[in-house]
């Protein structure tokens, strides 16, 4: 491994370190708003799909990885339906 991809991999820990400590930090200073179970498990579900995405982008190229970029994509698509959806039955939310 060249000393570039050695850095770009610790660079790459430490900004995901410093990303957790900042989303930890938020929830505890915005504590006093409470989102629904739905909204929650619907964030829960996107932040988890950026972070299986970033773990795609440091995995070689093989079908493991073709299959769960695959899963990224479908995913997303499930977000971005739940979101449409919600925003069609509850229109008192916009």
């Amino acid at each position: 491994m060249s000393k570039l991809n050695h850095a770009l991999r610790w660079i790459s820990y430490g900004l995901a370190i410093l990303a957790l400590a900042a989303g930890i930090a938020l929830l505890i200073g915005d504590a006093i708003l409470r989102p629904g179970f739905a909204d929650l498990l619907k964030n829960a579900l996107l932040a988890a799909t950026f972070l299986l995405w970033g773990v795609i982008q440091l995995m070689p190229q093989n079908a493991a990885s073709k299959r769960l970029g695959n899963l990224v994509i479908a995913l997303y698509v499930l977000d971005l339906a739940w979101v449409v959806l919600g925003t069609r039955i509850s229109p008192k939310r916009n």
